[in-house]
């Protein structure tokens, strides 16, 4: 799939964001801290399994290691306890998420959806960023879409774990229309060009005051060509239109 030129992120206007925009990066979230708990669920390949176990083995010490003889017979009782003990299941599957060392950075490709506004940009009162990622090359090859799903994805080798458990999420949220930026190195502030952000939509109910505080921040701060543009409700419809501001920020 075609990566997309502009991408969207909703946000509540608070500290954190305004910093972000003041100090140009994006945040990204530990895996493993995700606030859905169906975030990371996969399930293992027979095949994908043997991996893991392979792994889990090495790291019971050198002195298994020196028993060789012995070492495929405690992968197949392991594979054995996969298969038939739910509750050691339910624990190798935690541990796995557990051990997850990615982070996340969450967009859409929605700037006027009503429920992600509700959700996630402050009750229509915070911002919505404009980004155009391809100035991030270190992290634009791990930025693809969110595959939406009734049943968690299959992996049949351990590196489908850092793709299909990332990528994936429940059918539910499928009209968020994510997309993802994964960081295998890092969590945390990820500094970026300041041409990445190409403009701020405000929420039909953000205030001209707190309009104004943004683009402050963004002047100082050395922005140039930024966009600006406030929801507003529609008249007629369950719907937002989205209308650029001009210089003065005649909003209302």
């Amino acid at each position: 799939m075609e990566k997309l030129k502009l991408i969207y992120k909703y946000a509540r206007l608070n500290d954190n964001i305004k910093s972000s925009i003041r100090e140009s990066y994006l945040w990204f979230c530990p895996a493993k801290n995700l606030n859905d708990p169906f975030d990371l669920q996969y399930r293992l390949s027979d095949s994908c399994m043997l991996q893991v176990f392979e792994q889990i083995k090495d790291e019971l010490g050198t002195e298994l290691a020196q028993q060789p003889n012995n070492n495929m017979g405690i992968i197949k009782g392991l594979m054995h306890q996969y298969k038939t003990n739910e509750r050691f299941r339910d624990y190798m599957m935690k541990s796995l998420r557990q051990k997850a060392s990615y982070s996340v950075c969450c967009f859409t490709e929605k700037e006027d959806d009503i429920l992600m506004w509700s959700h996630y940009g402050g009750n229509h009162s915070g911002i919505c960023l404009m980004y155009n990622l391809e100035e991030i090359p270190n992290l634009w090859n791990t930025f693809n879409p969110v595959i939406y799903s009734q049943e968690y994805p299959l992996c049949d080798n351990y590196d489908e774990v850092n793709t299909k458990g990332i990528f994936t999420k429940s059918i539910h949220w499928s009209y968020e229309r994510e997309w993802r930026m994964v960081n295998f190195v890092k969590s945390g502030e990820e500094s970026i060009d300041k041409k990445c952000l190409k403009g701020i939509i405000f929420g039909c109910k953000t205030s001209v005051e707190n309009a104004k505080e943004v683009v402050k921040i963004c002047n100082e701060a050395g922005y140039e060509d930024l966009q600006y543009y406030k929801m507003r409700q529609s008249d007629t419809e369950y719907k937002l239109d989205k209308m650029k501001l001009n210089s003065k920020f005649e909003t209302d």
